[in-house]
């Protein structure tokens, strides 16, 4: 019970934790008998101080200090309703370059090192406005509320590639890194803290793809490309269902005698329009996984009883 306080002996007491219990013992000049004194005090400021700081600590990355995912996405969350039609966000996909090989050639100790630089790097670079948190591994994400434009952005982003990219003293080695950045501003119309990072990952990819050590920004026309891939995305595997994509078999030669030896099996997709599909054009369309696994599957169940006959001939 809240508040109670139980004797179990002379010099024994269970007390909740809202109250602090000093214990005297004293000891009558004349006497024998021994009292218990207990002070109690009310706790509950030092309770609440003690909760904030295990609440502080949820939303907090232990090895960098930054905020953790939890936190910052729910900071995200919170700047984003506070933007809705007053002004636009930025958030910023940070990715450490190469950090797997430094990790793995230096070890662990050295790694997390590196990562806690770089969290004092990015906390120092950033102007007053910007949060950082740290997703995980070398994940990092900025968020940038009352974006005055996108240069400015630009100009925050890649300072802070420069400033990242000097040389740091690691268990006693000298390592020169980079990091690869993609941003994302909004929010436009319902647009969620996950799909702005999300927005900005695919930026962050497009750093990396372009040679690693940049900044990209995701814009409207790569939005507009993501939104007709999905579309296409739908449509191959409503032809994979329909049957409409099947194999075809492009003989091999032999250079000598030019008997046929083989034959290798191609996807191709029969559109209703008449046009044919190549593979390569199908691996554009196809953003998951599980879309190019059903095509295989079905392509080798179509081609199976052809490879059965051709054995015969």
């Amino acid at each position: 019970m809240l508040g109670s306080v139980t004797l179990l002996s002379t010099f024994l007491v269970i007390v909740a934790t809202c109250l602090a219990i000093t214990i005297v013992r004293l000891r009558h000049q004349h006497a024998r008998t021994k009292q218990l004194v207990l002070s109690l005090q009310d706790e509950q400021t030092q309770l609440a101080d003690a909760n904030a700081r295990l609440a502080d600590l949820a939303i907090h990355d232990s090895l960098t200090e930054l905020l953790n995912r939890a936190g910052i996405v729910a900071h995200l969350d919170a700047a984003i309703a506070r933007s809705r039609d007053s002004h636009q966000i930025a958030v910023l996909f940070v990715d450490i370059d190469r950090f797997k090989s430094i990790n793995d050639s230096l070890g662990h100790s050295a790694g997390d090192q590196l990562l806690q630089v770089m969290g004092r790097r990015i906390r120092s670079v950033l102007p007053s406005g910007c949060t950082a948190g740290r997703l995980g591994g070398d994940e990092f994400v900025i968020v940038i509320e009352n974006v005055p434009s996108v240069e400015r952005v630009s100009e925050i982003a890649h300072r802070l590639t420069r400033d990242l990219s000097e040389p740091l003293e690691v268990m006693g080695r000298m390592v020169r890194i980079s990091a690869s950045i993609g941003v994302a501003i909004g929010p436009d119309a319902q647009d969620t803290a996950s799909e702005l990072l999300g927005f900005a990952n695919i930026a962050l990819h497009r750093a990396k793809d372009a040679g690693r050590d940049r900044v990209e920004i995701f814009t409207p026309q790569i939005r507009s490309e993501m939104q007709q891939r999905s579309v296409e995305e739908h449509a191959l595997r409503r032809a994979i269902d329909a049957g409409d994509v099947v194999p075809f078999f492009q003989p091999e030669f032999d250079a000598t005698t030019g008997h046929i030896i083989g034959a290798e099996i191609l996807a191709r997709w029969l559109k209703r329009d008449g046009t044919i599909a190549s593979a390569g054009a199908m691996l554009t369309m196809a953003q998951d996984a599980s879309t190019l696994e059903r095509m295989t599957s079905v392509i080798m169940q179509q081609a199976r009883p052809v490879i059965r006959r051709l054995a015969t001939l």
